[in-house]
């Protein structure tokens, strides 16, 4: 006798043991049928939309005993299936052990999520409805990959209000953020996870900015979207660095900046063009005006180094602090 054949040798796929967090799984996959929900990627791309930053935990798939109320199908195509010859008894077919073998022509395989106890079909999701509500089944086997979503410690449930309306976004290690597609499904889940709503930080860049970044990029495999918060942060600082400076920052600037001796050098040369053009007027001008004439000519050299393009130095050449490394404290 095969292995997937024998009942006993399937366990049940694990589930958490709150009771609270049971009871919203189940109540998060009955809103599912009901609304008979479909996005892009069936059941997986659902599940997904709901839970960001799912990650699997192996490459391996467990054939287990799935619960069939906390299960994600698209049974509502299939809910009076016509038995066909040699399997007359469909239920008993479909309920059979071997159908969590992959290899099987009449498979089921899907996702499993034990931190929620929540589970997605891929291919099998048209029996679910069919042997959970007809038949009243309460377990359905399958091949399964398992799920893992992080714990609640490393999240952080935010909620925003933007120029569209209100956002909720998941912020994974303080780093990481996905915006919740879906956050009637999301909340309840998260909340009995243990992750409730807190206000925008100020330490993160205002929610308009970041949703005008086109920036979003995908984290990893099943996570819809997700934008990476310090990448997004430390390029904003290179594209500030990069802006023109102000012409009167120079009056604070250091001697240091780059300019400092260029601005030096175009004065003194000033000053010997003038002293040179006083020579040259064959004393005509007389002492105070060969001076006059050369502080002049200082002058309009310095002026004109403050209007020439030296002034479109960096930001970070201008500003006081902003020269030295790790001067602004970032990393």
């Amino acid at each position: 006798m095969d292995a997937l054949s024998e009942r006993s040798l399937l366990e049940r796929a694990e589930r958490p043991e709150s009771p609270r967090l049971r009871a919203s799984a189940e109540r998060f996959v009955a809103a599912i049928d009901r609304e008979r929900l479909e996005v892009a990627g069936g059941p997986f791309g659902i599940l997904t939309r709901t839970l960001p930053f799912l990650q699997p935990e192996s490459s391996e798939d467990l054939a287990q005993w799935l619960p069939l109320p906390c299960v994600i199908g698209m049974s509502w195509r299939w809910t009076e299936p016509e038995a066909r010859p040699g399997r007359e008894d469909l239920a008993a077919y479909l309920l059979a052990p071997a159908r969590a073998d992959r290899t099987d022509p009449d498979a089921a395989s899907g996702w499993w999520v034990p931190d929620f106890g929540i589970g997605a079909m891929h291919e099998g999701k048209n029996r679910v409805r069919y042997l959970r509500d007809t038949c009243g089944a309460e377990l359905m086997p399958a091949s399964l990959t398992t799920l893992r979503f992080p714990r609640a410690d490393r999240l952080q449930l935010l909620e925003a209000e933007a120029g569209p309306g209100r956002f909720y976004a998941l912020l994974l290690d303080g780093r990481w953020l996905a915006v919740l597609a879906d956050p009637s499904l999301s909340l309840p889940l998260l909340r009995a996870y243990g992750v409730h709503p807190a206000p925008w930080p100020n330490r993160l860049p205002s929610f308009d900015d970041l949703l005008g970044s086109g920036e979003w990029q995908s984290y990893a495999h099943g996570t819809p979207s997700a934008i990476d918060i310090q990448a997004w942060q430390r390029r904003q600082r290179a594209q500030y660095d990069r802006l023109p400076g102000e012409p009167f920052d120079i009056i604070d600037s250091s001697p240091h900046w780059p300019g400092f001796r260029r601005l030096a050098w175009i004065a003194v040369g000033s000053g010997l063009l003038g002293g040179v053009l006083a020579a040259l007027s064959g004393g005509h001008l007389g002492v105070l005006g060969s001076a006059s004439l050369t502080a002049a000519s200082v002058a309009t050299g310095a002026l004109l180094a403050l209007t020439i393009p030296l002034i479109q130095a960096p930001r970070s050449a201008w500003k006081r602090g902003h020269c030295g490394p790790g001067a602004d404290g970032a990393t």
